[in-house]
């Protein structure tokens, strides 16, 4: 087992035999100071280390803290070199792993990450900010680089669409610049983010779905390395949608409360001439959208259509200009789209006594008829 003494008793005189200690007699010290692991070149007699030709010896750690904080070593082979790769744990924390790898995959090292290469000298795999003699590929092997290692600077915040209506899935991308590549991470107004919302951890997205009033703040973008790190506060906020309208006279429209999409509703009822058909888009208290459709005075289309006690408005939009408009994809709803030779048909039982009574609807199919 060899030590590291200090200088003062390397200089010291020390005769042939040392004091007495339960675990022997020291026979020899030597200190040295030229190289790294310089106390394996057979000092005190002991057995010279020669390593076979065309290995070298490496760090070889499975996750390290920093690059230089590995601390112990193997011997890569002639058929492999020296590697630290950038890599993140399961919390992606940025990490790094020493070690050996094939000649061959050293080209994609720097995919891991700024501070991912392949060298081919004793010990060369330890450092980010230190010149190395790096392997870019099989045939290449004396290419000499220097990597600088910096602090993150957040430099830029992209909020898509510009113009939030409640109800958009809005998306957030944080530009971060550093070295080794930062992590970023996003806080709403101090604390974690809402149930809505989620960070893709490959691409570094904050996507909000179903944006509601409760997701309307500040936010801030952080992005951290080893060295430090830097932040850049937003503000993101919503609105209520604007309500259009298109008037006729009445017409048949889809009636139905809380379907999951306009196309689901297979009742319809006559407007009055005073009316309108309708489409609201809304959201429970528990995230699900579901959709109202019926009819609605002109009067109520025009105003503002605020919240109901524990869902969120947001959309409204009326329609007026054919049967069943509120079909025809309002409020970003499905598209009614059947098969070829497929039609919409009143299907009611035969006890009723005039067919204007029937206010039920069904897809009929190609090979059937319409019957009174």
């Amino acid at each position: 087992m060899t030590k590291k003494y200090k200088k003062e008793f390397c200089t010291a005189s020390h005769g042939p035999f040392g004091k007495r200690r339960s675990i022997g007699t020291s026979i020899c010290s030597a200190c040295c100071n030229d190289k790294d692991v310089c106390n394996i070149d057979g000092h005190c007699s002991a057995e010279k280390f020669v390593p076979p030709t065309g290995s070298n010896l490496c760090y070889k750690c499975h996750l390290s803290g920093r690059p230089d904080s590995c601390h112990q070593l193997t011997l890569c082979d002639q058929h492999t070199v020296c590697s630290l790769q950038q890599v993140t744990n399961y919390l992606g924390h940025i990490r790094w792993e020493h070690g050996c790898v094939k000649k061959a995959v050293c080209s994609s090292l720097s995919n891991h990450g700024c501070c991912s290469y392949c060298c081919d000298s004793p010990l060369c795999n330890y450092n980010c900010s230190t010149t190395h003699s790096v392997i870019t590929s099989p045939s290449i092997s004396s290419t000499t680089t220097a990597i600088q290692q910096t602090l993150p600077i957040v430099t830029q915040t992209v909020i898509l669409p510009k113009n939030i209506i409640y109800g958009d899935t809005v998306t957030v991308q944080c530009f971060v610049t550093g070295n080794p590549k930062p992590t970023i991470d996003f806080l709403f107004k101090g604390s974690r983010l809402g149930p809505n919302v989620q960070v893709d951890s490959t691409t570094n997205v904050l996507t909000i779905s179903n944006f509601l009033p409760y997701n309307d703040g500040d936010y801030r973008c952080i992005g951290e390395n080893f060295l430090g790190d830097d932040h850049k506060d937003f503000h993101i906020q919503g609105q209520v949608p604007e309500i259009t309208t298109d008037f006729d006279a009445g017409q048949l429209c889809l009636n139905c409360k809380a379907v999951p999409q306009p196309l689901d509703c297979t009742d319809v009822v006559e407007c009055g001439t005073h009316e309108s058909c309708y489409t609201q888009r809304f959201i429970t208290y528990d995230g699900i959208t579901l959709f109202n459709v019926g009819c609605r005075d002109h009067d109520q289309c025009k105003a503002n259509p605020g919240r109901s006690v524990g869902d969120v408005n947001i959309c409204t939009r009326c329609c007026n200009n054919t049967d069943m408009c509120n079909l025809d994809q309002l409020c970003s709803s499905e598209a009614f789209a059947p098969k070829a030779g497929h039609v919409l048909c009143f299907s009611c039982p035969y006890s009723l006594v005039q067919p204007t009574q029937c206010h039920r609807i069904t897809l009929c199919g190609q090979d059937q008829v319409i019957a009174n």
